[in-house]
């Protein structure tokens, strides 16, 4: 059986946040937008957040994670992203 899975479409704002995790030195590899979008199919956990937007979060590395807030209709709306330490978000 497959999965169907939702078209990703990004907020100009999410691409600028994205370009700046990149330059902070977190995801700095080619397909940084697919890192994010894996995030979203396959978060270790997602969370209420504002608006009724919903945030997916998964680890970047040891001490670090990449929360997605995000808007679901039809699509999936990347609304922002950040960085994180995981000691702050995961308990």
């Amino acid at each position: 059986t497959t999965c169907h899975v939702k078209p990703v479409q990004w907020t100009a704002h999410a691409r600028d946040k994205l370009k700046l995790i990149q330059n902070q030195g977190f995801i700095v590899d080619e397909d940084s937008e697919d890192s994010i979008v894996s995030a979203l199919h396959q978060p270790q956990q997602i969370v209420p957040g504002f608006s009724g937007r919903l945030i997916a979060q998964a680890a970047l590395d040891d001490e670090h994670i990449i929360r997605v807030a995000y808007e679901e209709t039809n699509v999936i709306t990347v609304v922002t992203l950040y960085a994180g330490r995981r000691s702050r978000y995961e308990s």
